[in-house]
């Protein structure tokens, strides 16, 4: 046990002998524990086992001694039989646990051969994926017991499960459409029995249809089965050729080829068809057959005389004749629309003062002529219908908006004037023309011409005067050379703070908390089904337990009737998902320090992962492994959990638990303190004093300050006379004015505000007005404070207040981006010495793999500290680690091409290994980046199609074909994107898929622009920008504005709404369509047609396979 092979090493000082001496010592312990816990599971096994043969023992004694039937008796014995073999779930947690006790091998070993059935003698896993795809088979099997005469599935239900007989027997039945028709015939029809070894359900396992025909059970029979969804979740950790696999099996059984399966008819075995295609139950009429028939019945019809000289004989010279006279009519009525569109044309085409000088000389003929375009009241007025829709055609978007547009008079006054010259009459090169027929030919061309010109006038027009609006909004928010737009999570942080406020002794006169304000805003954001969201969201299946917890809290904490409907129907939803005790871990530490939950219930976290000093603290040092926005929670947990401080808030929440405390009371106890604190104590409050921020806050976000405040409180309660007291009663006050700065914020209060974050508001702003086409030295001021304040020594940008010790890469990007876009020597030069350090701390940053995190560079977690925050349940609550991000690095790259570097820098190249990696594989062979910081798959994917393009990348390579095809996929009917943020949770149905919001459609139409000359794409662009052009002046009155979250904080947890981004982005995607009108779509007669790009990159994975 502590020597290797036969004793040669052994141990020799007195060191390595106490060690050995310990390891005896466990390692003995470990053992007898193994042992006693076998004999314990195998005792258990034996209790049941005798208790069942007892039973049935005395049930068929009973049944002797009453004379019962043979038949009866058996069918009585059977059905206790599979009583038992139902009631097998304790022994299958006795089983559970000898597994758990088991070593790797052994277990994998016996759960192949258990399972056997499926991964050796089911040739559909066995020859279509690998060994280790069979191999992660074993975690998703389920297993199912049933009695005789059950129905597994019907015919037209939705099940996507694919079944293997493990023991018994079941019958393949058909039945007729209505429930009778099932219930007489489910006795007849049986077209097959499966015995042990077969299956059932493979096509719609693999098509996701559904079911074609019925099964039920012939005796007891136990199935294990393997749902569709649960198989895709972990095709997807996989390679791709195991997931193209997989649609190319779905592909052939859509073609209706059955070989990749062993599928045959349960009826005629014939291998080319399925049951509900066979023609022995299914009839299909011969009709060549029936057509022959019918034919020799019809009586043969008797010629008629047709005397071909009656029918109306054509002539050339007159048809050419008439034609001409139509043409000419035609010029007439539409004389007043060639008029208009003409001089339009020449207007756009020449110039006003080049058109002016000749227009001059022509007036005096124009009123020569004025009989001839009058010339009557009739023609007149439809003159005036005519002109009238052409103005609307420039007008439809201004005229509901006058009185905002108004403000900017000159968005609008290019439009007022082109509509006055419309009034202006043809001149004498018109009326010419009208006279020679020869040149009435020309005379049609110009005009179509004049109206495609005139069109793309006109909606260029539209977007400028969008374009203005959108800059003047921007500019009405500058203030002190910066913009500044709260983001928020959420009122359910301002249930919280009721509660905390409440706890650290702070009244409702200090804080200035209008209770009845919050509680208006809580009640009107309540869902009919009783629910909160986190952030409201017009999305579906945005409802949220911890949400729903604090806010029915709060309600009752203020005096509202636990009995009334709002109440009541928040409770049923609490409890519906599992009570409080399935709410975040965050959520249940917030509980436990109110009183409301059992600290003994919450994971203890170990204070030497906050010693820095420690002898392990290589290994365990939490603040250089875990993210930025993760340690300085940590550490309020961590002494929260430690001593089992609880204030006690409010009546109890014991009717909100899915299984109350027996007694009806919480083990409530605190740890005892001594009259000094412990080394480990001590070592966590100086961590959590080197958080001080000179803001006020502690981590830079406001929850971390509020829980830190805390323990703050606790340690000066317990040791008035330490050293640290003055500090920590600084930090307390200093901590609360930072907590009301940014709830209470004077832009959008009762919000739920969780940091500042003004310069990253400033960045996207001034990226903007850069894209929109804002004169530069408008923004050097604001450039000048972001290059003061948020410019650190290491060449990173701080996101806001109080980050300035944690620069991020994002905001670095936009920084060295914007810099990029100035054009202006002089300006750039302004910026040179903090551009090259932002570069070197982009560098610094980068991962090893290829991709940028948020902050620090390879904080991406190790296995052991992966392994404890997932046993400590943290990892449902937050995004514990900083990894790689395609978002980012997509930023990155625009950021460096912008500054003139390409795809042959290394740096570029190594992001472009990371990105050609990191994608997800969707359906019809789409693939899709996904976004770390906005939601989800749209926004990582509009971002890397962007930054690709930007460092020259091959913009038709397979991997950019299947992305752009996937996003021209997701594009919603009204031409917007959008994404619900349950895409994080479940990608396979929610990716891409959700209402659409202008951040999101802004985001998508990015993507596309980015492709635009490479694909075909034009018709999504234009009904992208519809959107939001539509979005602007008819929804939200000149404005952009989200109804649906958009931004992410923790990934399948926490998102948070910035307001920033529905008035930058799509300023960004408008001025970048308005180049592509200027400039015009390059070659798009030889643009690749997507479709059939994707059909033949299909085509050649299948054949690759």
């Amino acid at each position: 046990m502590v020597t290797v092979g036969y004793g040669e090493i052994y141990p020799v000082n007195s060191f390595e002998q106490m060690m050995s001496v310990f390891f005896m010592i466990v390692q003995c312990g470990i053992f007898a524990y193994m042992i006693n816990r076998v004999g314990e599971v195998l005792n258990q096994m034996n209790k049941i086992t005798a208790k069942k043969d007892l039973i049935l023992f005395q049930a068929n004694k009973y049944m002797l001694s009453k004379n019962i039937s043979n038949r009866l008796r058996y069918a009585c014995q059977e059905y206790l039989e599979f009583y038992y073999q139902q009631s097998m779930d304790d022994e299958q947690e006795i089983e559970e646990k000898m597994l758990d006790i088991l070593s790797e091998p052994l277990k994998k070993q016996l759960l192949i051969e258990n399972y056997n059935i499926i991964l050796y003698q089911s040739p559909i896993f066995k020859y279509n994926f690998s060994d280790q795809m069979n191999n992660k088979l074993i975690k998703i099997i389920k297993k199912m017991n049933i009695a005789p005469d059950q129905i597994v599935f019907q015919n037209e239900e939705i099940d996507d499960n694919i079944y293997f007989i493990n023991q018994g027997e079941v019958e393949i039945f058909i039945s007729g459409n209505t429930e009778q028709n099932r219930e007489i015939n489910q006795n007849q029809n049986v077209m097959r029995t499966l015995k042990k070894g077969q299956c059932f359900g493979a096509i719609e396992f693999f098509t996701g249809n559904t079911r074609t025909y019925n099964v039920r059970t012939k005796s007891f029979t136990s199935l294990l089965k393997i749902s569709r969804q649960d198989f895709l979740k972990e095709l997807q950790k996989l390679n791709k050729d195991e997931i193209n696999k997989f649609y190319h099996i779905k592909d052939q059984l859509l073609q209706q080829n059955y070989t990749d399966i062993w599928n045959s008819c349960f009826c005629c075995n014939n291998p080319l068809h399925i049951m509900k295609n066979c023609p022995y139950i299914v009839y299909k009429p011969n009709k060549g057959k029936l057509f022959k028939q019918l034919n020799e019945y019809v009586p043969v019809l008797n010629r008629q005389k047709y005397d071909r000289y009656l029918k109306y004989k054509s002539n050339t010279r007159s048809t050419l004749n008439e034609i001409q006279g139509n043409y000419e009519d035609f010029l007439d009525e539409k004389f007043e629309e060639i008029n208009n569109y003409t001089i339009s044309y020449n207007i756009s085409t020449l110039g006003d003062d080049q058109w002016t000088s000749e227009s001059d000389s022509q007036l005096s003929q124009i009123e020569d002529h004025q009989d001839f375009h009058i010339q009557n009241q009739n023609q007149q007025n439809q003159y005036h219908s005519n002109e009238t829709q052409i103005k609307n055609l420039f007008k439809r978007s201004f005229n509901k908006k006058q009185s905002i547009i108004s403000e900017k008079p000159e968005s609008t006054q290019l439009i007022e004037d082109q509509s006055q010259q419309g009034k202006i009459q043809i001149s004498e090169f018109t009326s010419g023309i009208h006279n020679d027929k020869h040149m009435k030919l020309l005379a049609v061309l110009i005009l179509i011409l004049a109206l495609s010109a005139h069109n793309i006038y006109a909606q260029q027009n539209i977007i400028d005067a969008t374009i203005e609006k959108a800059k003047q909004n921007i500019w009405s928010r500058y203030k002190d050379n910066h913009w500044n737009y709260p983001t928020f999570l959420g009122t359910m942080f301002l249930s919280c703070y009721y509660m905390e406020s409440q706890a650290m002794g702070w009244s409702l006169e200090k804080t200035g908390f209008d209770v009845q304000r919050h509680k208006t805003n809580v009640l009107n954001e309540q869902l009919p089904n009783g629910a909160w969201q986190q952030v409201p969201s017009e999305n579906e299946g945005n409802e949220s337990i911890d949400a729903t917890i604090m806010h029915y809290w709060f309600l009752k904490m203020v005096g509202d009737d636990i009995n009334a409907p709002h109440m009541v129907k928040a409770r049923n939803f609490i409890l519906q998902n599992g009570g409080i005790e399935n709410a975040q871990q965050m959520t249940r530490y917030k509980m436990a320090l109110y009183g409301q939950y059992d600290w003994a219930d919450s994971y203890y976290i170990p204070l030497l992962i906050f010693d820095k000093d420690h002898p392990l603290a290589y290994f365990a040092y939490s603040r250089n492994i875990v993210a930025q926005w993760v340690y300085p929670h940590i550490t309020a947990f961590g002494y929260l959990r430690y001593f089992r401080i609880f204030n006690q808030q409010g009546p109890s929440l014991f009717e909100i638990y899915s299984n109350p405390p027996k007694d009806g009371k919480l083990n409530l106890s605190q740890r005892e303190t001594g009259a000094e604190p412990e080394e480990s104590v001590v070592k966590l409050v100086e961590e959590m004093i080197s958080l001080r921020r000179p803001k006020g806050s502690i981590g830079t976000y406001t929850v971390s300050t509020q829980l830190n405040l805390f323990c703050f409180k606790h340690f000066i309660e317990n040791w008035p006379n330490h050293k640290f007291v003055p500090t920590l009663k600084e930090m307390i006050e200093e901590g609360f004015k930072f907590i009301q700065m940014n709830i209470f914020n004077e832009i959008s209060p009762y919000t739920g505000q969780l940091d500042d974050g003004r310069w990253w508001d400033t960045l996207l702003v001034q990226w903007a007005l850069l894209e929109a086409g804002e004169d530069e030295d408008k923004l050097i001021d604001s450039l000048d404070k972001l290059t003061t304040d948020a410019w650190q020594e290491n060449g990173g940008i701080a996101y806001g207040w109080d980050f300035e010790y944690a620069p991020d890469t994002d905001d670095t990007s936009v920084y060295i981006q914007n810099i990029g876009l100035l054009k202006k020597p002089e300006n750039k030069a302004r910026y040179q010495k903090n551009l090259e350090k932002s570069k070197e701390f982009m560098q610094w940053a980068q991962n090893n793999d290829g991709g940028l995190p948020a902050f620090d560079h390879e904080f991406q977690g190790n296995w052991y500290f992966k392994l404890g925050m997932k046993v400590l349940d943290l990892e449902k609550s937050a995004e514990i680690f900083d990894p790689s991000c395609p978002d980012i690095t997509g930023h990155m790259f625009e950021a460096y091409a912008a500054n003139g570097i390409d795809k042959s820098n290394p740096y570029i190249q190594k992001g472009i290994q990371f990105l050609e990696k990191s994608y997800t594989n969707f359906e019809n062979g789409y693939i899709a980046w996904q976004g770390r910081w906005g939601i989800n798959y749209i926004y990582s994917s509009g971002t890397v199609l962007q930054g690709l393009r930007k460092v020259g990348y091959n913009m038709k390579n397979d991997i950019i074909a299947r992305n752009v095809a996937w996003l021209v996929a997701r594009q919603n009917a009204d031409g917007g994107f959008g994404e619900n943020h349950l895409s994080y949770n479940d990608p396979v149905k929610w990716n891409g898929r959700g209402k659409s919001t202008p951040t999101q459609t802004a985001w998508g139409l990015m993507g596309l622009i980015a492709v635009h000359e490479h694909y075909d794409v034009k018709e999504n662009i234009e009904r992208g920008i519809e959107y939001l052009l539509n979005n602007f002046w008819e929804t939200n009155e000149g404005f952009w504005f989200d109804k649906t979250v958009v931004g992410s904080g923790h990934r399948g947890m926490v998102y948070l709404q910035y307001p920033a981004y529905a008035n930058s982005f799509p300023l960004i995607a408008l001025g970048r369509y308005r180049e592509i009108l200027q400039k015009g779509y390059s070659n798009f007669d030889k643009l690749d047609n997507l479709q059939q790009r994707i059909d033949k990159i299909l085509k050649e994975t299948k054949s690759e396979l």
